[in-house]
Order: structure tokens, then C-alpha cells, then sequence
């Protein structure tokens, strides 16, 4: 056995694709897993394209995959974002003169 080519390693992310999407539709989920799960798919396909010089596909795949984990993980931006507010607006009561960062 050579080893996993890129057909093989894409052939196998999309049959695993497809069981997880199908297991979805049976009502069996993995909770947060399968909405992280799927845009790194996304991802890792796309890379698999570039490697393969499938060049448009790939930048597609990256770029969507890209775009809905950054939704995905928007909630947790926000929250530093919060965090950072509320730490540099106690040191503003404060008086400090030193910044937080």
C-alpha cells in the first residue's frame, strides 16, 4: 500500500461527510461538534484541491469553510471583545494612568 494520495484522503473526507450529514437527518447529532465539523471539513477539502491543483475549488472550499467557522466562533470574539471593554473601562474608574494591554 503507498500510502493515502490525495484521491483516497478526499475520497474518504467525503464518505465521512456523508455519514455525518445523513446521521443529522436521522436526528442523530453530535451537538456543537457537527457545526464546528463541517466548515473544517470544508477547509480540509479545499486544501486537498489546492494540493491537487484543483486551484478555484479549493480556494472556494477554503474561503467558505473560512467564512462560516469565523460565524461559528463570532461568539466567542464578542466575548473578548467584552472582556477587554470591561477591563480597560475598570481602569479607566480606576484612574490609572498605565494601559491594560
Amino acid at each position: 500500500m503507498n500510502g493515502l494520495n490525495g484521491k483516497t484522503a478526499l475520497g474518504v473526507i467525503l464518505v465521512a461527510l456523508g455519514v455525518l450529514v445523513v446521521l443529522r437527518i436521522f436526528g442523530i447529532t453530535f451537538g456543537p461538534i457537527f457545526g464546528f465539523l463541517f466548515p473544517i471539513i470544508l477547509i480540509g477539502l479545499g486544501y486537498v484541491g489546492l494540493k491537487n491543483g484543483k486551484n478555484w475549488i479549493g480556494i472556494i472550499m477554503i474561503a467558505v469553510g473560512a467564512i462560516m467557522l469565523l460565524v461559528k466562533l463570532s461568539g466567542v470574539f464578542f466575548l473578548i471583545l467584552a472582556i477587554a471593554a470591561i477591563l480597560i473601562g475598570v481602569s479607566m474608574i480606576r484612574g490609572r494612568s498605565k494601559r491594560v494591554f
